[in-house]
């Protein structure tokens, strides 16, 4: 689990500046628009992993004691 957890992060800062490069040369405003909802998905991919890396080390926390 902790393995897989790590890879997401990674993938999740990666795959945002792959992103943000691709913004930088795409024109057209349904590509802008397609870009800026893929930004909202990224922001909230990177909530969830958040609350899973809080849910981890708590139960972590608890299965060492």
């Amino acid at each position: 689990m902790t393995m897989c957890h790590g890879f997401a992060s990674k993938f999740s800062v990666d795959t945002k500046v792959l992103l943000e490069r691709v913004a930088k040369q795409v024109t057209g405003s349904n590509a802008l628009e397609l870009i800026q909802r893929i930004r909202e998905v990224l922001k909230e991919n990177d909530v969830m992993l958040h609350e899973m890396e809080i849910k981890a080390h708590a139960f972590y926390e608890k299965a060492s004691h």
